[in-house]
């Protein structure tokens, strides 16, 4: 160890021996340790070093100690608490489980019974503690610990000894007491009386993530967060899942009060209300949301003006604000035909799926059916539900202007039919790797191709093409004009809209607009401009809109409209419609993007990694496959991770800008690009075994994908297949495969003979080999669409063909070296990321990310009247902004 942790191992070597770290909280560092009086594994907290210099020792062990006398069957007993050279701490046992914030973050939400037991128990803890005088003051998901399905609450009376032994000077230590997503409205206007009240709040904060599958408040920070739960009411946790009992709905609802006094009085009685199928939480289950009540306490009437004060001020609260809702229904997909998450592209990517008519009377929408997907119509007024014929394979639907006529693309080949049967489906032209498709006409048609860098104008009623100029990719319409609002290719992807005219040939005084939040990623590829608002889809689910003015192209501030969207991975896509009479019909869900590691063996049998469940990208596992090198979506874009594969810890590499591709070379060094925060500027960094700091590869800038040697790093490049030669961090020779079509991530054979790569041949994916390192020829050994492949130990090859997997067995002394491939197995919860979503591991399985999320949904979310949501937003340049 290092730094603090030796200093503190070696004050407290008399009693305990420090093995490891197993986390960081806002208040402590937590270590493994071995009690070596009692020969016993202990988890020992260390308050932070800030928190301690402020704190006296004898003051924070005398109010810990109050603690201690807690006995009771789901709370963790404290063992011991002082002080070593200086370090405040306290230990507990160590629990061989998983805390509910990593079972939370690998599933997203919980099943009603299980969500329900597990609030039941905790409650019965505080309950026992109130009676003995103790509140928690911060229960939250990483405070309840779970042994064998078996909650245990976690750092009883630590938040009120910290507060006690501060005495009152807790504002220096630039910490605060309490998860901001679970504090109550008490807590968070400092409130100097806190009663078993609180606690009853965060754990109706607790069950309601369980349910939802997020807290009741969301926000950009700390402080928006504390804001909403002063101000704002709580959804209704049923707006987010129907399935919710009634009687669970409403406990939920009274336990989220802002009032302590319209809460439950114990937490035993919040306990039997969830137990109680006759339960109802009174007039407050009939309003719209939680919290509704006009009535507030002085106190919060003040916290309230205070943080309308700073959102008027243009303070840190500025950037966004939450609109309530109108009225929500939900309406149910037939069994038998489950809206679809996943197309059948051969990449098993995740497109837009749902389409509205006009006039609101019906939706389209993709269908999961069984090996394949379909198009299916819904009545939005009745009750009628059945599949447009010829539309097998279906993806990326669109609607005409008058409702008539639905046009999909299946395969390579764009389609239209007819929604009330009238006319089968049609073939009209073909296309290339479909992103996105818009009727600007009774007869036109704008595709999107090749992630958003061919776009194209398509006549529905002769194939007609007419190519636009710049890149466009998820097109909207400028209202009045002929002008189309695009997300741009590029590193950029994410964060500006352009526009462009019609025929892309005189780019707009637009271009290059940041949407708001001092240039905060949009993360989206949904947006659309409904009169002078732009709406789009944010990186949490939530449906945002802010003031866009066409003229100038300023943009106001962004506020939530709408929560609980299902939002994916590669595309960012979410599934939703605006109708002409102003109803917004979406298809509600959790983060699908959230995944965790699998490593599947041939045969289709999959362990999972005990990494964390997160927004993983791309990774790449070490030659010893003991590292896993993993970027996963952050706040400021794409960061860099090394993990343990054995145990999931992590360390994040310290670089700046948005990360992707890394590979490891065999000596241990790591490769990947970097595109730096501000500008396009991309780089190859190559980062050596010791740690130490990343060095640009200097002479070529490739997309790594694997090394052959540490001399030798294979690659992409502008779509081509590039070969480098290294020298240290310098390119001394790079040898281009350029073909006529896209290719993109060739990887090499174990003998190093041959490489393989994706590629397109007649817009349609396909899988190619190469002798290595000559690249002379090239062969085709898919024999259907295919895409990522990799290399298995034996020299087998496996590729992806959307929900399924294939191998292509070796075949010795023959040219190229591979049979043809044989279905190994499917499975629909396999994530594709933006980069390789796959990579070998030493024992020949092949690693994965899998989605913790539903792959379809049984039904569709419609908010009635949504379009006076929407004008509730002041137009540009108004008193909000």
């Amino acid at each position: 160890m290092a730094g603090a942790p030796v200093r503190l191992a070696a004050a407290l070597s008399d009693r305990y021996r420090i093995e490891s770290e197993l986390g960081r909280g806002g208040m402590a560092t937590v270590y493994l340790a071995e009690d070596l009086k009692h020969k016993r594994k202990v988890a020992l907290k260390v308050l932070k070093p800030e928190l301690a210099a402020v704190l006296g020792a004898e003051r924070f062990v005398q109010e810990i100690t109050t603690t201690a006398a807690l006995q009771h069957p789901h709370i963790l007993p404290l063992f011991d608490s002082g002080e070593a050279d200086g370090f405040l701490y306290y230990v507990m046992p160590f629990i061989d489980g998983e805390t509910l914030r990593s079972k939370l973050d690998r599933e997203t939400q919980l099943g009603v019974d299980e969500a329900v037991r597990i609030t039941t128990d905790v409650a019965s803890a505080l309950h026992y503690a109130h009676t003995h005088g103790v509140i928690h003051r911060d229960i939250k998901p990483e405070n309840i610990l779970l042994h064998d399905g078996r909650p245990m609450v976690a750092d009883f009376g630590i938040a009120l000894a910290v507060s006690a032994a501060a005495g009152g000077r807790m504002t220096e230590t630039g910490l605060s007491l309490g998860t901001p997503h679970y504090m109550s409205p008490e807590q968070a206007t400092a409130e100097k009386e806190i009663s078993a009240r609180s606690d009853v709040y965060s754990l109706g904060s607790v069950l309601y993530e369980m349910l939802a599958g997020q807290p009741p408040h969301l926000g950009g920070s700390a402080q928006q967060i504390i804001m909403k739960i002063i101000a704002e009411p709580v959804p209704l946790v049923t707006q987010f899942r129907k399935t919710v009992p009634p009687n669970v709905a409403a406990a939920v609802a009274k336990a989220l009060e802002k009032l302590p006094a319209d809460r439950f009085d114990s937490a035993s009685g919040f306990a039997r209300a969830l137990s109680d199928p006759a339960f109802r939480a009174g007039t407050g289950t009939d309003l719209a949301a939680v919290g509704a009540n006009p009535l507030m306490s002085p106190r919060l009437r003040v916290a309230v003006a205070i943080a309308a004060l700073v959102l008027a001020g243009g303070g840190y609260l500025a950037g966004r604000r939450t609109v309530s809702a109108p009225s929500i229904i939900d309406v149910g997909l037939p069994d038998t035909a489950q809206f679809s998450f996943v197309d059948d592209t051969p990449w098993g990517t995740e497109f837009p799926g749902l389409v509205a008519s006009p006039d609101g009377d019906f939706v389209v929408y993709v269908a999961r059916r069984g090996a394949f997907t379909e198009l299916w119509y819904r009545s939005l007024v009745g009750a009628e539900a059945r599949p447009l014929p010829g539309t097998r394979g279906a993806n990326v639907p669109a609607i005409s202007p008058d409702g008539r006529w639905i046009s999909f693309v299946s395969g390579r080949v764009l389609k239209k039919v007819a929604v009330d049967g009238s006319a089968p489906a049609a073939d009209v032209a073909e296309v290339a790797s479909p992103w996105g498709t818009m009727w600007a006409g009774p007869d036109e048609l704008l595709v999107a191709s090749e992630q958003g860098t061919r776009s194209e104008w398509i006549r529905m009623s002769d194939g007609a093409k007419s190519r636009i100029g710049g890149p466009c990719g998820f097109p909207a319409p400028v209202p009045g004009t002929r002008n189309l609002l695009c997300l741009p290719s590029g590193g950029e992807q994410w964060t500006r809209v352009v526009t462009l005219a019609a025929d892309g040939s005189v780019p707009m005084s637009l271009g290059g607009t940041v949407l708001g939040d001092s240039g905060r990623p949009l993360l989206s590829d949904k947006i659309f401009i409904i009169g002078n608002r732009i709406v789009f889809v944010d990186g949490d689910g939530n449906l945002e809109a802010a003031p866009f003015d066409l003229t100038t192209g300023a943009v106001g501030a962004r506020s939530i409209i709408q929560r609980g969207l299902r939002r994916s991975l590669f595309q960012l896509s979410a599934h939703l419609a605006v109708t002409r009479a102003g109803d917004l019909v979406f298809v509600p869900g959790s983060n699908g993007a959230i995944g965790q590691f699998v490593a599947v063996q041939p045969g289709g049998v999959a362990r999972v990694l005990p990494i964390p469940a997160k927004e993983h990208l791309n990774f790449s596992v070490s030659a010893d496959g003991h590292r896993i090198a993993v970027t996963s979506r952050g706040v400021d874009g794409d960061e860099l991770w090394i993990y343990d594969a054995d145990t999931g810890e992590g360390d994040r590499v310290a670089v700046a800008g948005s990360i992707q591709y890394p590979v490891w070379a065999p000596d241990g060094t790591l490769a990947f690009t970097i595109r730096e925060k501000a500008g396009r500027e991309r780089a190859t960094m190559l980062l050596p075994p010791n740690g130490s700091a990343a060095t640009p590869l200097v002479g070529i800038v490739v997309d790594p994908t694997a090394f052959v040697t540490r001399r030798t790093l294979v690659g992409s490049s502008d779509d081509d297949i590039v070969v480098v030669a290294l020298d240290g961090n310098r390119v001394v020779r790079a040898d281009t495969l350029r073909l006529p079509n896209t290719q993109y991530y060739p990887v090499v054979s174990p003998d190093q003979r041959w490489l393989a790569y994706s590629g397109t041949e007649k817009g349609i994916a396909q899988l190619f080999v190469t002798p290595f390192p000559a690249m002379a020829r090239q062969y085709k050994v898919s024999v259907d669409a295919a895409a990522e492949p990799v290399w298995l130990p034996d020299g087998s090859l496996v590729h992806r063909k959307g929900l399924c997997w294939y191998r292509l067995p070796p075949r010795a002394g023959a040219e190229p070296p591979l049979s043809a491939p044989a279905l190994a197995f499917c499975d629909e919860k396999l994530l594709n990321t933006s980069g390789p979503s796959n990579t070998t591991m030493p024992d020949g399985s092949v690693l994965y990310l899998r989605t913790v999320a539903p792959t379809t949904a049984g039904y569709l979310r419609i908010v009635r009247n949504w379009r006076k949501t929407l004008d509730q937003i002041p137009a540009a340049g108004g008193p909000n902004q």
